[in-house]
């Protein structure tokens, strides 16, 4: 991730900051402001739209969520989108609402602010309208490339809204993003008016580079505790470990079944399909060809991938590399592409390129 803090400037400081940023080094670096990401034309180039998500979600659906009275009426609003999800608060329903009609059609880079409180935590409330802060993120290519905001600085109310928002078992789903409780020591010492931004390293050269999958460009993951054992103490929080990262491998027949039960469903309306193929090399006398292979799906669990394995091919004939290669990727494309999109018609399915690697 690429971080700055900046003192005594708000979130609309670094919504030029960001701007910027990305034009300086598409110009600086590739020499040009237009890039092809997912198939979309993306011009760099261009003034950067901004909305707000209650407009951009109105715009959208006709639906304006800051008018809801309840979050009864709110979730009435939802299913008439038909999106039944039911959410726990007005705030929550309008994001859903968001994340399902405008999200996947953000294609050129656009700026969304005025998030609910109720997901944002950790940021300053907007002085206009205390139900939405002061927050935005950037859509590229119907992707969310990083997540900005003024913090939060008093430390009594942002406790008191964090406390309000908390909930384990979305912490543990990878949904909330867990307080830092010395961060809110640092904040009883006092700190000015400050903003930040952190837009994803990986996001941004995946867009850069012409990559489609995430993977092929991450670096690593860094983690460290919750909350320290002092602040534990300090402030009557449990001791909590890391929440779990999900890492879910399936075979490719278990996969297809829970999905047709209605069982496993996607995270994402955008999914990324990755083939890993391993070619085989079969010596006299049997002779012949084999590949086996797995692909990762991206979209269908929170913060992980999903991993199917199952997919090989046995061949009496001995085939080029080429063609072994070929048949597994038909195999794929045939079997498991063809199969979320028929049955989740709602989704882009994108089949990157595999990687392949011969065992001697």
């Amino acid at each position: 991730m690429v971080e700055t803090m900046t003192a005594y400037e708000n979130y609309e400081y670094n919504m030029n900051l960001i701007e910027d940023m990305f034009r300086h080094v598409a110009v600086t670096v590739f020499g040009k402001t237009q890039f092809t990401v997912r198939g979309h034309e993306i011009d760099f180039g261009r003034p950067w739209r901004r909305v707000s998500m209650p407009e951009a979600v109105k715009e959208k659906t006709g639906v304006d969520f800051r008018a809801c009275p309840t979050v009864e009426e709110a979730n009435r609003q939802l299913a008439a989108l038909n999106i039944h999800e039911p959410q726990p608060s007005i705030g929550e329903a309008l994001v859903k609402a968001f994340e399902v009609t405008v999200e996947p059609d953000l294609i050129q880079p656009t700026l969304v602010f005025g998030h609910p409180i109720e997901i944002s935590p950790l940021a300053k409330p907007l002085a206009d309208d205390p139900r939405f802060v002061e927050r935005f993120e950037i859509f590229i290519a119907g992707m969310e490339c990083g997540d900005n905001w003024s913090e939060q600085n008093d430390p009594v109310h942002l406790l008191e809204t964090w406390r309000r928002a908390y909930r384990a078992d979305e912490r543990d789903a990878g949904k909330f993003h867990t307080l830092d409780f010395d961060f809110i020591e640092a904040l009883e010492y006092g700190m000015p008016p400050t903003t930040g931004i952190g837009p994803g390293i990986e996001r941004m050269m995946m867009i850069f580079t012409g990559q489609e999958n995430i993977d092929d460009v991450i670096f690593f993951p860094m983690m460290r505790p919750a909350i320290a054992p002092l602040n534990a103490t300090i402030y009557g929080v449990p001791e909590t470990s890391l929440a779990p990262v999900e890492d879910l491998a399936l075979s490719s027949e278990d996969f297809q079944s829970l999905c047709a039960d209605g069982v496993l469903k996607p995270h994402a309306r955008n999914l990324i399909v990755k083939p890993h193929v391993r070619l085989w090399s079969v010596t006299a006398p049997r002779g012949g060809s084999r590949a086996s292979g797995h692909v990762e799906i991206e979209g269908f669990v929170p913060s992980s991938v999903l991993r199917l394995s199952g997919y090989q091919i046995k061949s009496e004939e001995k085939l080029s590399e080429d063609e072994e290669k070929q048949k597994i990727l038909d195999s794929i494309e045939l079997s498991l592409v063809q199969f979320i999109r028929k049955t989740f018609p709602d989704c882009h399915v994108t089949l990157s390129p595999a990687t392949v690697l011969r065992h001697a």
